[in-house]
């Protein structure tokens, strides 16, 4: 009872007290007090909180074991446990001194947290209003859990919150260790996307050099921005990179990037240019450019392959105008093209194209497509010279029920036609074709359901003249003239949410003329490849698919395709095929598996093997080690068959908040 009446008289005492001081006037910022004590002098002019004190104004927030407010300086005193708020900063010190007129502060042996992502500590930290700060033998660092694992550490840094910091005599710590120093730095503290520095990358490779890259980002308001790269080789000369990024609607992206580099290692200027536009307008249309376009293919800078085919690069400009309506699609689409093989040698130049096609649009129940197109074509398989392509296609296909069975007509006219060209003579054909589906067989196995369908066709197809080979997908066999039959099945297995399918198809000519292979002209049959397929999902991570074709010429498969994803740890294939690029049949095992070796270490693993090389085309090793708020990468690469020979050592520090730094690159 004693007690209870002991913290009933202290409640009221305090009561009083901040009935009498409830807001201490005077200052050119009122302050709210509270504390467990208040004492003040005999002229009130000083008033001291003892235990569990806090002063509080429309700036700052301190709490502390003891303040004291010195009315006639304006000054407040804080001291023991000192912590608070002062312009959406946090701080923590061993005392504060706290100028009530100015807004300004001192705090000795503290923190100051801008953000939640920059910490700032220090022996003597001076907060100079408008956001500005002043640290004398500070450091900072982006882990407010664990600052100390690592941070920077200098001898003064200068740093407004959204804005920039500025370290003298710089030094990197990590643990008890330093491991570098500069003389200056300069950092954006800030969440914002800001003007400045990119971590730099510094390399070197008995090719190229010692080389040093340093890129500057250039924000353009909210919506886009522009980074500008210089990379200096002591070898190989001084190359520039400017790339530009916008996104000033939900519906549009463009990223635009131009490098160019005088390269003293042959003598020559070259340049490079990426770009990637997409716009979709409110109507429904669609804008789009695509561009990868340079006058060389070995530059030095490793830019991303468009194809998995390494042994190629494809130099091309498409603009598309695509107008989209509920059945109606036009497409308006300018192309060039220039593919280059790993010997330097060039497959064709296709010269601007203009490209018109529509999908989509139905006449007498039948789906019309429409492409037509023409542009200048030079082909150094042929001759040097160029010559006009022009050409027509048109196509309409059907479905519909016939009894129990499902029908589906389809008719194609397409023209060709090459000018003046000696070596190339135009070309027409016309095909016409009927495919009856079979009702399907279905039985039930428990909760396991399978249907088989049956499809036979039978159709009429004649070319005026041979395809030419230049213009015909590689992969597959020329259709010869005259009336042919094909004949197929289908089979799925439905369980649950999962269904696998799998089938088998195969033509044959009925007027005895052969199919010939445009990758071998030797090869004949009056027979198709028998071309199967299978596609066998077991969970939402399992999977398995098989793409296979029997040529029954060699009496061999010469075409197959593997994959199996094990989950997102484990992907491989297993390709078996001719591959353009390099007029040859690529024999590979095409394998990825990343992991977890223990909780701060990962490692990745892909390769590209080729078993008719006998060597890997492409592999890449990477392990990565993070722990708390610091960790590192390392990364191997090499491609031994491409355009470009990559064969390279990449190790870099990884900081909470900040990403890869110091990033060294080490060619072999």
């Amino acid at each position: 009872v004693e007690k209870n009446g002991d913290s009933m008289m202290r409640r009221l005492l305090l009561l009083i007290v901040c009935l009498a001081f409830p807001v201490v006037n005077g200052f050119a910022d009122n302050l709210n007090i509270t504390a467990d004590e208040v004492h003040s002098d005999t002229k009130k002019e000083i008033l001291s909180l003892v235990g569990s004190a806090t002063v509080q104004s429309q700036k700052v927030t301190i709490h502390a074991d003891l303040i004291t407010i010195y009315k006639k300086d304006k000054r407040v005193v804080a001291e023991g446990n000192v912590h608070g708020e002062m312009a959406d900063g946090k701080f923590t010190g061993e005392k504060m001194e706290y100028f009530t007129e100015k807004g300004t502060a001192n705090i000795t042996n503290g923190s100051v947290v801008l953000s939640q992502d920059f910490v700032f500590r220090a022996r003597e930290i001076h907060y100079l209003g408008d956001d500005r700060y002043h640290l004398v033998d500070g450091s900072m660092t982006t882990c407010p859990d664990c600052c100390e694992k690592w941070s920077f550490d200098a001898s003064q840094i200068k740093v407004r919150k959204e804005g920039y910091a500025f370290f003298d005599n710089l030094t990197f710590r990590v643990g008890k260790h330093h491991y570098m120093y500069l003389p200056k730095f300069i950092y954006p503290a800030k969440m914002k996307r800001t003007f400045g520095l990119l971590p730099p990358e510094i390399g070197n490779s008995s090719k190229h050099g010692f080389s040093y890259q340093q890129s500057l980002f250039i924000p353009i308001g909210d919506s886009m921005d522009a980074t500008y790269t210089l990379d200096y080789y002591s070898k190989a000369g001084t190359g520039n990179g400017f790339e530009y990024r916008l996104a000033r609607k939900p519906d549009e992206f463009g990223e635009f990037y131009v490098y160019t580099i005088n390269d003293k290692l042959i003598g020559e200027r070259r340049s490079f240019f990426d770009g990637n536009y997409h716009y979709f307008l409110p109507s429904g249309d669609k804008i789009r450019l695509q561009s990868f376009e340079g006058d060389d293919f070995n530059l030095i800078r490793d830019f991303t392959f468009r194809d998995y085919d390494l042994a190629m690069r494809s130099f091309f400009t498409d603009f598309s105008y695509e107008i989209n309506r509920p059945h109606f699609q036009f497409t308006v689409t300018a192309t060039r093209q220039n593919i280059l093989f790993a010997d330097g040698k060039k497959a064709f130049n296709d010269l601007p194209e203009i490209r018109f096609s529509s999908r989509a649009m139905t006449l007498a129940g039948h789906r019309i497509r429409l492409d037509a197109g023409a542009g200048d074509v030079q082909n150094p398989n042929l001759d040097d010279s160029s010559f006009l392509s022009s050409f027509v296609k048109a196509e309409a296909t059907r479905n519909f029920a016939l009894g129990s069975f499902t029908v589906v007509d389809r008719f194609q006219a397409a023209f060709h036609g090459y000018g003046n060209n000696s070596a190339l003579n135009d070309y027409s054909s016309f095909l016409g074709e009927v495919r009856l589906f079979s009702p399907a067989l279905e039985r039930q196995y428990g909760s396991t359901i399978h249907r088989v369908q049956l499809f036979a066709g039978l159709g009429y197809h004649n070319a005026s003249e041979a395809f030419p080979e230049f213009i015909n997908d590689s992969e597959d066999y020329i259709l010869p003239d005259g009336m042919y039959g094909s004949l197929g099945v289908e089979s799925t297995l439905s369980s649950g949410n999962t269904t696998a399918i799998g089938g088998l198809y195969v033509t044959r000519n009925l007027s005895h003329n052969n199919y010939h292979n445009p990758n071998d002209t030797t090869q004949t049959s009056e027979t198709s490849p028998l071309v199967g397929y299978l596609r066998m999902p077991f969970s939402s991570g399992v999977s398995f698919s098989l793409d296979a074709r029997y040529d029954p010429a060699l009496n061999t498969v010469d075409r197959m395709m593997f994959t199996a994803n094990l989950g997102e740890h484990l992907s491989a294939s297993y390709l078996r095929a001719f591959t353009f690029g390099e007029n040859d049949v690529r024999d590979s095992l095409i394998a990825s598996i990343h992991g977890r070796l223990s909780e701060n270490w990962t490692a990745s693993f892909s390769a590209d093997y080729d078993f008719k090389l006998n060597d890997y085309r492409y592999k890449m090793i990477q392990i990565r080690y993070y722990r708390d708020c610091i960790g590192m990468n390392i990364t191997y690469r090499n491609n031994s068959y491409s355009t470009v020979t990559t064969n390279e050592f990449i190790i870099s520090l990884v900081l909470r908040n900040i990403g890869e730094m110091f990033k060294y690159r080490l060619g072999l």
